[in-house]
């Protein structure tokens, strides 16, 4: 049998980062937007769970289908925190609120955060199988 998608190693656009310049701001919006898409089609599988009594398990359902995308997630969350970083401190960057290039720690700690807490969400591990009905 083939090995698991998660022996495969990331994709190249992943292994490789996105280059230097604006695309780590777009790829937060991305990263953002399919977090939310996670959550919302977890929640889904569950209602559908619910709703079909156990019969059907939406949620292992919901959950495969970012399961071929765990991999290439944690590196593109790293990718961009480190982007967004090295983007603030190049040179010519625009100043931030505070008036500096490089953002503040209290920015980059935020950053780290949100990072770590999008990774919980998508990169969960599988729920349950619901009690047989």
């Amino acid at each position: 049998p083939p090995p698991p998608p998660s022996a495969s190693p990331p994709p190249k656009r992943a292994r490789e980062g996105v280059p230097p310049g604006p695309g780590h701001f777009a790829l937060l919006a991305h990263l953002r937007v399919l977090c939310g898409a996670v959550k919302a089609t977890r929640a889904l599988g569950l209602a559908v769970t619910d709703l079909v009594e156990g019969v059907v398990d939406g949620s292992e359902a919901a959950h495969g289908l970012f399961s071929e995308r765990r991999d290439e997630y944690a590196e593109l969350e790293r990718s961009c925190v480190g982007g967004l970083a090295s983007a603030a401190a190049a040179e010519g960057a625009t100043p931030d609120d505070a008036g500096g290039k490089i953002p503040g720690m209290d920015r980059l700690v935020r950053w780290h955060a949100e990072a770590t807490e999008r990774c919980a969400v998508v990169l969960a591990p599988a729920p349950p199988p619901p009690p047989p009905p």
